[in-house]
């Protein structure tokens, strides 16, 4: 496996998941981040090419960094939710 091409993939899915983050489009976001982790397992199951270590570290430091944001974002959001919209409660009387 050549490593040059999914690292440059990768950086380039970085760039483009934050820039549709803050577009708030999550359906682009959602199809990057799928392709981010196809990439990533691929490249998991390969040596690394002593070279490139540093790279990869970086990378893999701002995915998981980037990937755990959208998880806080999507917990903010729930609880925002959770705020406006309460589910009704039933109250039975006997």
């Amino acid at each position: 496996m050549d490593f040059e091409q999914p690292l440059e993939r990768l950086e380039q899915l970085h760039e483009e998941i934050m820039t549709a983050l803050i577009a708030g489009d999550a359906p682009h976001v959602e199809r990057l981040v799928t392709e981010q982790c196809v990439i990533l397992k691929r490249a998991a199951q390969q040596p690394i090419v002593a070279d490139q270590v540093w790279r990869w570290v970086a990378l893999k430091d701002k995915i998981v960094h980037q990937q755990v944001l959208i998880e806080q974002a999507s917990n903010v959001m729930s609880y925002f939710l959770k705020q406006l919209y309460p589910s009704p409660t039933i109250s039975i009387r006997g």
